[in-house]
């Protein structure tokens, strides 16, 4: 009874594969039919390039200097409320946090005005080296938004920058990040990733300078009114380390990233990926007609 049973499937199955090869032509000429349409739709899609920069946290500085006030002072120094420890990786990860946040990247696009570059934009001619913009929401010989038109919102901007535009990863063992930026125009990306390192860098630097700033208010504040010659002694090693840290930032252009690896004009695409594309349609498009010959088979054995 089970061989008969086993049989009647084998059967059944090689009844099906005979049933495929004879029908084959109604398998491959649409597959083929599709693939030709995915490959032409895929030919008129732009090209986008991706410029990388590789940096390394330029954290050592303030790290060494918390490290110097920490086995100075000791215990004496939490008692001012000042944290001595962690001053570097702190900084990082604030760092870190910042490039990806909405007041960032809204304030950044706005700054340099990079809304039609990034939002309007559809291609790149090469020939020319111009970039090309829907001219049904930006007009390119007046520069600006046509009557309208909506132009993207600062909301809109961050989900569309973060989707589309921007790349970040990192390697802990080398301790090391990468920042990207994708764009139609491979030196357009350049210069806004150079841009975009710029403004990170001169932000912390600013936040850097402006904490040391209150720090140094407060221990100015707290030796006036300190008699104690011991805590006077910890209140100036403070304040002199918080003068070294102050100028520190002040003289670093490269404040919280040093760059290793700079941007360059990507010379090959990044996307689309045509021949990749091309073969996934061919393959779904000939699994999807044979799985339809499949059921038409089994709907003309129940007839």
């Amino acid at each position: 009874m089970i061989k008969n049973q086993a049989g009647q499937e084998s059967l059944s199955s090689k009844d099906i594969i005979y049933y495929l090869l004879d029908r084959k032509k109604w398998i491959i000429a649409p597959t083929i039919l599709v693939s030709l349409i995915i490959l032409v739709v895929v030919l008129w899609l732009p090209n986008v390039y991706r410029s990388e920069v590789l940096l390394l946290p330029n954290n050592q500085g303030s790290q060494s200097l918390a490290n110097g006030l920490g086995s100075q002072l000791g215990g004496l120094a939490s008692l001012t409320g000042i944290n001595l420890s962690g001053g570097g990786n702190e900084e990082l990860n604030v760092a870190l946090e910042v490039m990806k946040s909405r007041l960032f990247i809204t304030n950044f696009i706005e700054k340099y005005e990079l809304e039609a570059l990034l939002f309007a934009s559809t291609g790149w001619d090469s020939r020319s080296n111009t970039i090309i913009y829907d001219s049904k929401i930006f007009d390119k010989e007046n520069n600006s938004w046509v009557e309208g038109a909506e132009k993207p919102t600062r909301q809109e901007m961050y989900k569309s920058f973060l989707i589309d535009n921007f790349g970040y990863s990192s390697n802990k063992e080398a301790g090391t990040y990468i920042i990207s930026i994708r764009h139609y125009s491979p030196e357009v990306a350049k210069q806004i990733l150079e841009m975009f390192v710029l403004e990170l860098n001169l932000l912390m630097k600013k936040k850097a300078i402006e904490s040391a700033n209150l720090k140094l208010s407060y221990l100015s504040k707290a030796i006036q009114g300190e008699s104690r010659g011991e805590m006077l002694e910890v209140l100036h090693q403070l304040t002199s380390q918080h003068v070294k840290r102050k100028m520190l930032a002040e003289i670093r252009a490269d404040y919280i990233f040093t760059i290793i690896d700079p941007a360059v004009v990507a010379e090959k695409k990044f996307a689309p990926k045509r021949g990749a594309i091309c073969i996934l349609a061919f393959l779904v498009s000939l699994i999807l007609f044979s799985l339809v010959q499949i059921v038409n088979y089994y709907i003309r054995q129940e007839k």
